[in-house]
């Protein structure tokens, strides 16, 4: 009876809860200037995370944040004004004192472990489960370090820096080897590789070698260069190695020697050595391993005249394909910069940035800034996007990649999902105003990651609320 009880209480405090919650209806207009300390404290919160303040302090940083939630939650929903809201962000003081006391402690003692733990993050170390449980370490440090002694802890956690080294290193190796492991995987996928073991022996060989130089050089990239091109050529070897194997499993017997036998007549055809169709197969590969055989011998013979000839004529003709790879190249180059030239021409100085980025024609539509915590588009949005559209009939209607960007403000998954929904807007403007029916789109959103300009500022962050356009493949 106990256990009904208990149940039905919990039952009648979740459902008031989430008629409570249901009930709350979210104030038409905020006073501008609670908006505005909100974004200040916001802004603080964020610069705090910057400073890792986040895991060398969690305790105090989480409670800033819940401060936060508190004041939103009262601003939006309740209302307040200016200074209630100041009474509010007061008592968040003691933990950003606290945080601050944290911070110079780490600065002094834990310096080379957050160091370690930034340039494991410029490699693009945080999904790692690596690094995952080293933050969880360097957490469990912050929230010690709120209460015992820093002498105490570094004692303890002397390994936390190599940690982070360990995963800066693993995310250089996974990413400069990701092409080794790929052709490798399609290598295995065929059930011809189990007749190649000795190669895809040497193959995990080589791939081990280049993780150990890479480990030795994280830090020097020409170091270890050669050895992941060793690892991708290796691997390259066993796959055609598989592939042929393959064929020749799959192909039937009849259809696998007329093959053979017509491209050793082709071999054969210009030599004296009689009609190939009545020779067998060991006989044409003697004749074949003779002629290759007699190659120096029959360089002895010419003259110097003949040979002179015989490099001249060479020489010319790879002089003229050379000539002609660099005519080629020169036109593409031409062509390239022409269509860049004239997407230029298409947009001012101040709406739009466009460049070319491997073989992507990529516009930065600079001009084109959201409002802060906002996806929709802005009123003189149209005009810039109708310059895109333009820009997509000039180059004959690409596929087309576009991608969100938010400023610094509030948390990464948040942002994440904001610029996601701000691609999406511009995606929708432009296919429901039938400005690209031939091009496929597709929408991606960036976060805070790749700013343009400064997030300390409020024009550089307007300026980071913006949208890239990418034309996929229209590079030769």
């Amino acid at each position: 009876m106990k256990t009904n009880r208990v149940k039905k209480t919990a039952t009648i405090i979740l459902l008031s809860t989430l008629v409570g919650c249901a009930s709350k209806q979210k104030i038409a207009n905020v006073d501008p200037e609670v908006e505005s300390q909100i974004a200040l404290y916001n802004m603080k919160l964020e610069d705090y995370r910057s400073q890792q303040a986040h895991l060398i302090s969690p305790k105090n940083f989480a409670k800033a944040k819940e401060i936060l939630e508190e004041i939103k939650e009262d601003a939006y929903y309740e209302g307040i004004s200016g200074t209630e809201l100041s009474e509010q962000v007061k008592d968040s003081d003691k933990f950003f004192e606290k945080m601050d006391r944290n911070l110079e402690l780490a600065s002094t003692h834990l310096d080379e472990i957050l160091k370690a733990r930034l340039e494991a993050l410029d490699e693009g170390a945080a999904s790692l489960e690596r690094f995952k449980d080293a933050d969880d370490d360097l957490a469990s440090l912050g929230r010690e370090l709120e209460k015992r002694d820093i002498n105490e802890l570094i004692d303890e956690k002397k390994g936390l820096k190599k940690e982070y080294v360990k995963a800066e290193v693993e995310a250089i190796q996974k990413r400069e080897l990701s092409i080794a492991y790929k052709i490798l995987e399609r290598a295995q996928d065929l059930d011809a590789v189990s007749n190649f073991s000795k190669e895809e022996e040497q193959v995990e060989l080589e791939l081990t070698k280049a993780k150990e130089i890479i480990a030795k050089n994280k830090d020097n990239e020409k170091a270890y260069t050669q050895a992941i091109r060793s690892a991708e050529d290796s691997a390259e070897r066993l796959f055609v190695l598989t592939q042929t194997a393959q064929w020749v499993e799959e192909t039937d017997t009849r259809k696998l020697v007329l093959t053979l036998d017509r491209d050793l007549n082709k071999m054969l055809a210009p030599l004296s050595y009689g009609d190939p169709q009545f020779m067998n197969y060991d006989q044409k590969i003697e004749v074949v391993k003779n002629e290759m055989a007699s190659i120096p011998y029959l360089m002895k013979e010419l003259s110097v005249a003949q040979y002179d000839a015989l490099i001249q004529k060479m020489n010319t003709k790879t002089l003229a394909k050379a000539n002609q790879k660099i005519s080629d190249k020169l036109a593409a180059e031409q062509r390239n910069q022409e269509k860049l030239e004239r997407v230029k021409k298409l947009f001012k100085e101040n709406e739009a940035e466009v460049l070319i980025k491997d073989n992507d024609l990529v516009v930065k539509l600079v001009g084109l800034n959201f409002a802060f915590n906002k996806s929709e588009l802005p009123s003189d949005g149209d005009k810039i996007l109708n310059k895109v559209a333009e820009s997509a009939q000039v180059l004959e209607f690409p596929d087309i990649e576009i991608v969100g960007h938010a400023d610094s403000q509030g948390d990464a998954l948040y942002n994440q999902e904001l610029s996601k929904k701000r691609a999406q807007t511009v995606s929708d403007y432009l296919v429901k105003n039938k400005k690209l029916t031939q091009s496929e789109t597709e929408v991606s959103g960036a976060g805070f990651r790749k700013p343009v300009s400064d997030n300390m500022t409020q024009d550089g962050r307007k300026t980071n609320r913006r949208i890239d356009v990418v034309f996929q493949s229209v590079v030769q």
